[in-house]
């Protein structure tokens, strides 16, 4: 007898009792009113990053780089994110839970912050012309970074 023989062999696919059952369509999510296509979670992590594999359902309209409502899977508002269907990281997370979220402000505030962080508080108008001005994460804005 060879020693591959002996060797357990892994179950196909369909028998794996770890893989998750498909999620059953639920449709558009009650507690959504916002002009954004929505996303359902399967499971939610503590960080600013859902990978694919979290998403349950994805409203038919989403497109890749739209801004989408996240809910949970009880359909609780969950936050605000940045959609690509076409990485791991499917969705980046804008801010928690979904309100009354507008787009323009949240932008604005974001980016007034950075900016006034490194010119008044770090003064590097003062040193230099060329930095970071909005940074990523850093600044609470996944994907986007700035250089002056």
């Amino acid at each position: 007898m060879d020693l591959v023989d002996e060797l357990p062999r892994a179950a196909p696919d369909d028998e794996d009792p770890r893989a998750e059952a498909p999620v059953k369509p639920r449709g558009r999510p009650a507690a959504h009113d916002l002009p954004i296509p929505w996303v359902r979670l399967r499971s939610a992590a503590s960080g600013h990053q859902l990978y694919k594999r979290m998403i349950a359902e994805v409203d038919p309209k989403a497109k890749p780089g739209d801004m989408v409502a996240i809910y949970d899977r009880s359909d609780a508002p969950y936050g605000v994110a940045l959609y690509n269907p076409r990485s791991l990281i499917a969705l980046r997370l804008l801010t928690r839970g979904v309100g009354k979220f507008d787009a323009d402000a949240f932008f604005d505030e974001r980016i007034a912050a950075a900016v006034e962080f490194r010119r008044e508080v770090l003064g590097l108008d003062a040193v230099s012309d060329a930095y970071r001005l909005v940074h990523d994460n850093g600044d609470g804005l996944p994907g986007l970074v700035v250089d002056r």
